[in-house]
């Protein structure tokens, strides 16, 4: 008598199906590896960080009366413009006013970003704040049309 085992037969994946899965292995692994945060709507933070140092200083090239800022904000309000481009650049706004690029170090910007993340007011927004004349002035000049102009 043959007393072959018989084996559950094993499941085939199409190629398409094995990329998926590892596609989601690999975006986990670089993301790990870059920094990036993967919890949902977190990965864009660095860069959120960023933009808010750059467009928020009147210090970056060519942006002296804040023309960079309006520009993207005249973008964002487009109605032609991307939904998650619009969010992230509220994003971005909401990151300027907690930084304050001209008026803090990068420590105190770090400090203020963790801040937006916990969603816990500005410190500027203290009225006993050293920055909060300058806070009340940036905030008004971004509700304004065109923001920075």
């Amino acid at each position: 008598e043959d007393q072959t085992e018989t084996k559950p037969d094993a499941v085939v994946y199409s190629r398409e199906a094995m990329f998926q899965d590892r596609w989601i292995l690999f975006k986990e692994h670089f993301a790990a590896k870059s920094g990036v945060d993967t919890t949902p709507g977190m990965g864009m933070n660095k860069a959120i960080f960023d933009m808010a140092r750059m467009l928020g200083s009147r210090k970056t090239y060519r942006n002296g009366h804040l023309q960079i800022l309006g520009e993207f904000m005249r973008l964002m309000c487009k109605n032609t413009s991307d939904r998650l481009l619009r969010l992230n650049g509220i994003k971005v706004v909401r990151a300027i006013l907690y930084l304050q690029p001209d008026e803090s170090s990068p420590a105190e910007q770090a400090a203020e970003f963790a801040r937006l993340l916990a969603n816990e007011p500005p410190l500027a927004a203290d009225a006993s704040s050293s920055r909060y004349p300058h806070f009340v002035s940036l905030q008004s000049r971004l509700a304004k049309p065109g923001g920075g102009d």
